[in-house]
Order: C-alpha cells, then sequence, then structure tokens
C-alpha cells in the first residue's frame, strides 16, 4: 500500500485555516466538492463568457479553506490515508479582568 504524504493543516485564527500537502487530484476533488452555484450566476457576464463556472467556492484550489469546514475535511483526509498535522496559530485574545481585591468593599461592611 502507498502511504500518502503528511499534510499540514494551519489553523490561522477562528475562520481560516489551509491545507499543505495535498495532491493535485486531491486539492481538484476538494475544490470542487466545497463550491455551491452563485445565485443567479447564469446573468453573470463572466459565467456567459465561459471564464466563471458560476460557483463560489469554500475550498480554493491554493488549499485555503474555513475552520467550520475542517470537521467534514478531516475524516476525509484520514479516509485518504493521510497523516495529519495540525498546527494552531491562532491567539487568544480573550480579556481577563483583574481581580477585586478583597478589601475592595470592606468600608461598606455592617
Amino acid at each position: 500500500k502507498i502511504s500518502m504524504p503528511e499534510v499540514k493543516i494551519v489553523i490561522e485564527d477562528e475562520v481560516n485555516c489551509f491545507i499543505a500537502g495535498l495532491t493535485p487530484d486531491h486539492t481538484s476533488h476538494f475544490w470542487e466538492s466545497y463550491g455551491v452555484f452563485a445565485e443567479n450566476h447564469f446573468f453573470n457576464p463572466k459565467f456567459k463568457l465561459g471564464s466563471w463556472d458560476g460557483k463560489i467556492r469554500y475550498f480554493h484550489s491554493t488549499g485555503r479553506t474555513f475552520v467550520n469546514l475542517l470537521e467534514e475535511i478531516i475524516p476525509t483526509l484520514v479516509k485518504l490515508g493521510y497523516t495529519l498535522d495540525i498546527i494552531d496559530q491562532r491567539k487568544g485574545h480573550y480579556a481577563e479582568p483583574p481581580l477585586i481585591d478583597n478589601q475592595y468593599l470592606s468600608h461598606h461592611q455592617r
């Protein structure tokens, strides 16, 4: 059995990520699978001229996609035999309020 190469899934933020290391045919598969026709695409001049297929893509030919799709994409990658390296580059920008000193309201005690 031929083992597939490792793919790197880089999570950039809460919305965006990209997948590097897919074979060209698998990249094409995901590109085709995660596209929907735009509303009224057949009226668009680009579609009429044949320079656009009318689809809005959620998986780009560069491997860029969205974090919400990883729930569907990762099982497919595993079935295809890829080993996964997930790199999470999200930065935790969570606000941590300072602790309140237990003597802060002491003057209001009865």
